[in-house]
């Protein structure tokens, strides 16, 4: 942490998924902004619904001093994928597999630039125009509906799978980009499932709900149905 710009850095040495997985990210930032906006909104939830705790059995962290989940970049980066039409953001791996391929790391980590060309999407892509505000009440009314028991997220394929057993004893299966390792690994007992499900319907509600004006934070941090 840098105590005057308040920077966290997250540098891996040994973690080659770690230091891909971030080069991804970046791309994908890099292709609409309303992807780290809306991670940015969804981390400070989050937070202040303490289910970003893998020390009690919630969502990891990126390092050991964050306060930030891959696993909630990786149900941001879902649910722009899959959860709403048109796609906000595509599957990388398979429209630019040379740069972003699978576990072998098509490309040598030397030679990863972070800095290079955005990848090319196809011209006749449609844009999806919803606001940030309008995308996070969609985002909190599709986890709130999820079927975390009998489905798992895979992001190499972007898609939602039927899980076929129960994932090293893991109540949520997000399954990584390149090492195919479930993210959500922390998320071992049913209590804290049920919390974790429990905020993503009390924020939807807060939403969603009869209020005739859009809640405050606190009203989605604290909403009782």
């Amino acid at each position: 942490m840098d105590e005057l710009g308040e920077i966290e850095v997250d540098i891996n040495c040994n973690n080659l998924a770690g230091v891909y997985n971030s080069y991804l990210l970046h791309h994908y930032a890099r292709l609409d902004n309303r992807f780290p906006i809306l991670c940015m909104v969804v981390k400070r939830w989050s937070d202040a619904t303490f289910i970003s705790d893998a020390m009690n059995g919630f969502f990891n962290r990126d390092f050991k001093y964050s306060s930030f989940s891959y696993s909630i970049k990786m149900l941001v980066l879902h649910f722009l994928q899959c959860a709403v039409w048109p796609p906000i953001l595509p599957n990388l791996r398979k429209i630019d597999p040379n740069r972003f391929g699978g576990i072998k790391y098509n490309v040598p980590l030397e030679k990863l630039q972070i800095f290079d060309r955005s990848p090319e999407l196809p011209p006749d892509r449609r844009r999806n125009c919803k606001t940030v505000a309008e995308l996070l009440m969609a985002f909190f009314d599709y986890y709130a509906r999820f079927d975390f028991e009998n489905q798992k997220i895979s992001m190499p394929q972007a898609r939602v799978l039927d899980r076929e057993r129960p994932f090293r004893g893991a109540k949520v299966e997000i399954e990584g980009p390149f090492d195919h390792e479930n993210t959500a690994r922390t998320v071992k007992s049913e209590e804290c499932l049920e919390l974790i499900k429990d905020a993503f319907q009390r924020a939807s509600h807060a939403y969603l709900g009869p209020a005739p004006i859009a809640p405050t934070f606190n009203e989605i941090t604290t909403a009782t149905y």
